[in-house]
């Protein structure tokens, strides 16, 4: 029996990524005509593999999914990175007949904690990512595929499943920890579902549609999820909120792509500013901001100030023409992109 895997495909062909920051780069002259010029590209191929997730804390740590399997490189930045994998199996599925579970997403809330989910429902957890298949505990949370993932501290986990509820835990790596859970929409195909959280009381998810979700109390024991509407046919795609009022969505919207802007999260609808910033035939998905003034999107595009504007984003060469299943952005100068050719360093 096969198992569906649910994983946010972006096929590339000769195409490029997007990335933003509060400064332009050294020799990057952004033009004011909304047409991003392509600048040179620096990527290293860092591991053969692709990986459903992928995330990179540190420049000297980064830990994806694939299957069953974690996978991690404390030196993902070298010449040859040296990677390592540690296959994870659910202590107690006796309905399961397919064999295995399926690792959807993993999310680090810095080196020394990490959460892994997987397609029936459980998370996997460890405070040392680097420790081998008994530094990881299952929990079960809902039996319904986990799509999306964030730790912004050991202390707060969200995730959304495939029926477009949003699970809080504040305490994610218990034996048995608590997930407090809502619904926030219907997920209508399957994707996975845009989701960030930041410190401690703070996260944003998008789902395929107009409305972009936050809540300013994730710890407390009723998180209360609000919603703004940027209008557009189509949807937000994906979302990175590197403080707890800037957030960062990138979405197709109008068979193009487009990036959302807020400085001021909590204030609500008024402070996002929207613009459309790629027109090539590739749509932005995903999205990472390693600080309020950079952050990368796929595909392969940066911006060196976090704003609706097109201007501000910067196309880059694509590491290749395959397609890419996640980003995650270890400081402003180190992204790593994973792709079904493999997994990719960019740096600057």
């Amino acid at each position: 029996m096969l198992t569906r895997r649910r994983i946010p495909l972006f096929t590339l062909a000769a195409t490029a990524a997007l990335v933003v920051g509060i400064s332009a780069p050294s020799g990057a002259t952004p033009r004011s005509s909304g047409a991003q010029s392509v600048v040179a590209a620096h990527w290293k191929d860092i591991h053969g593999d692709t990986t459903n997730g992928l995330s990179c804390p540190t420049i000297k740590l980064c830990v994806g999914v694939d299957a069953n399997k974690v996978t991690w490189s404390t030196n993902p930045t070298a010449g040859k990175p040296h990677w390592k994998h540690v296959a994870l199996e659910p202590s107690s599925q006796p309905t399961v007949t397919t064999g295995g579970v399926i690792l959807t997403v993993v999310s680090c809330a810095g080196p020394k904690f990490c959460l892994a989910a997987d397609d029936l429902g459980n998370t996997f957890a460890t405070r040392n990512p680097t420790g081998g298949k008994r530094a990881w505990h299952e929990a079960d949370v809902n039996s319904i595929e986990l799509l999306s993932l964030s730790c912004s501290a050991p202390s707060l986990c969200a995730a959304i499943d495939y029926y477009g509820n949003a699970l809080i835990s504040t305490d994610p790596g218990a034996a048995v920890p608590t997930w407090r859970s809502v619904s926030l929409a219907a997920n209508r195909d399957g994707d996975p579902p845009g989701l960030s959280c930041v410190g401690h009381s703070v996260c944003a998810a998008v789902m395929g549609s107009s409305k972009i979700f936050y809540t300013t109390n994730a710890n407390a024991a009723r998180p209360r999820w609000k919603h703004v509407k940027e209008p557009g046919r189509g949807g937000w795609d994906g979302i990175s909120c590197p403080t707890a009022s800037r957030c960062v969505a990138v979405g197709a919207l109008d068979f193009g792509s487009h990036v959302a802007v807020t400085s001021n999260l909590a204030a609500g609808e008024l402070t996002w500013k929207s613009t459309k910033v790629h027109n090539k035939d590739n749509d932005l998905s995903t999205v990472d901001c390693a600080t309020k003034s950079f952050c990368f999107a796929t595909t392969d595009m940066y911006t060196t100030h976090a704003a609706a504007k097109p201007s501000a984003w910067h196309a880059v060469k694509a590491p290749s023409s395959g397609s890419q299943t996640d980003v995650s952005c270890a400081t402003s100068k180190w992204c790593f992109i994973s792709t079904i050719d493999g997994t990719f360093a960019w740096h600057r």
